[in-house]
Protein backbone atom coordinates (compact mmCIF):
# COMPACT_ATOMS: atom_id res chain seq x y z
CA UNK A 1 0.00 0.00 0.00
CA UNK A 2 1.74 3.30 -0.86
CA UNK A 3 0.84 5.83 2.17
CA UNK A 4 0.22 9.81 0.75
CA UNK A 5 0.09 12.00 3.48
CA UNK A 6 -2.33 15.04 3.61
CA UNK A 7 -3.74 17.49 5.98
CA UNK A 8 -6.95 17.71 7.36
CA UNK A 9 -8.64 21.23 8.46
CA UNK A 10 -11.87 23.06 9.79
CA UNK A 11 -12.93 24.88 6.38
CA UNK A 12 -14.99 28.30 5.69
CA UNK A 13 -17.83 27.91 3.40
CA UNK A 14 -17.08 31.02 2.40
CA UNK A 15 -13.78 30.59 1.19
CA UNK A 16 -13.35 27.02 0.43
CA UNK A 17 -16.76 26.58 -1.30
CA UNK A 18 -15.29 26.21 -4.52
CA UNK A 19 -12.71 23.01 -3.14
CA UNK A 20 -15.74 21.60 -1.42
CA UNK A 21 -17.48 21.87 -4.21
CA UNK A 22 -15.07 19.79 -6.28
CA UNK A 23 -14.96 17.22 -4.16
CA UNK A 24 -18.46 17.15 -3.97
CA UNK A 25 -19.16 17.10 -7.49
CA UNK A 26 -16.69 15.00 -8.26
CA UNK A 27 -18.00 12.01 -5.91
CA UNK A 28 -21.65 12.75 -5.86
CA UNK A 29 -22.85 14.05 -9.47
CA UNK A 30 -20.25 12.76 -11.70
CA UNK A 31 -19.47 9.33 -10.41
CA UNK A 32 -21.88 8.59 -8.38
CA UNK A 33 -24.32 9.99 -11.15
CA UNK A 34 -26.63 12.10 -7.76
CA UNK A 35 -28.89 14.41 -9.68
CA UNK A 36 -26.50 18.15 -8.78
CA UNK A 37 -30.01 19.65 -7.53
CA UNK A 38 -30.23 17.68 -4.66
CA UNK A 39 -26.37 18.30 -3.76
CA UNK A 40 -27.00 21.50 -2.99
CA UNK A 41 -29.58 21.93 0.17
CA UNK A 42 -29.28 25.00 0.96
CA UNK A 43 -27.79 24.19 4.42
CA UNK A 44 -23.90 24.25 3.52
CA UNK A 45 -23.68 28.25 5.00
CA UNK A 46 -24.39 27.23 8.28
CA UNK A 47 -22.70 23.80 8.82
CA UNK A 48 -19.10 23.01 9.82
CA UNK A 49 -16.79 21.54 7.32
CA UNK A 50 -13.83 19.88 7.00
CA UNK A 51 -11.51 20.02 4.00
CA UNK A 52 -8.54 17.89 3.64
CA UNK A 53 -5.96 17.92 0.91
CA UNK A 54 -2.75 16.90 0.26
CA UNK A 55 0.96 17.54 -0.11
CA UNK A 56 -0.03 19.98 -3.42
CA UNK A 57 -2.63 21.65 -1.37
CA UNK A 58 -5.06 20.06 -3.79
CA UNK A 59 -8.47 19.42 -1.77
CA UNK A 60 -9.72 15.39 -1.84
CA UNK A 61 -11.96 14.65 0.82
CA UNK A 62 -14.72 16.73 2.66
CA UNK A 63 -17.61 16.15 4.96
CA UNK A 64 -20.11 18.63 7.23
CA UNK A 65 -21.27 18.72 10.58
CA UNK A 66 -24.95 20.55 10.63
CA UNK A 67 -26.40 22.41 13.85
CA UNK A 68 -28.35 19.15 15.05
CA UNK A 69 -25.17 17.16 15.67
CA UNK A 70 -25.77 15.38 11.91
CA UNK A 71 -22.69 14.04 9.94
CA UNK A 72 -23.43 14.48 6.09
CA UNK A 73 -21.67 15.29 3.16
CA UNK A 74 -18.72 12.65 3.29
CA UNK A 75 -16.53 12.58 0.33
CA UNK A 76 -13.44 11.19 -0.66
CA UNK A 77 -11.93 11.48 -4.29
CA UNK A 78 -11.99 8.18 -5.96
CA UNK A 79 -7.97 8.05 -6.17
CA UNK A 80 -7.79 8.43 -2.23
CA UNK A 81 -9.91 5.89 -1.37
CA UNK A 82 -8.12 3.22 -0.16
CA UNK A 83 -4.79 4.53 -0.17
CA UNK A 84 -3.84 4.38 3.64
CA UNK A 85 -3.48 7.97 3.35
CA UNK A 86 -1.76 9.42 6.77
CA UNK A 87 -3.32 12.72 8.31
CA UNK A 88 -0.56 15.63 8.77
CA UNK A 89 -2.76 17.90 10.82
CA UNK A 90 -6.08 17.82 12.35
Amino acid sequence: MNVRPYSVRKADWHSDRTAIRRVRLDVFVHEQHAPEKFEWDGLDESCLHALASDAGDRPIRTGRLLDNGQIGRMAVLASWRGTGGRSACI
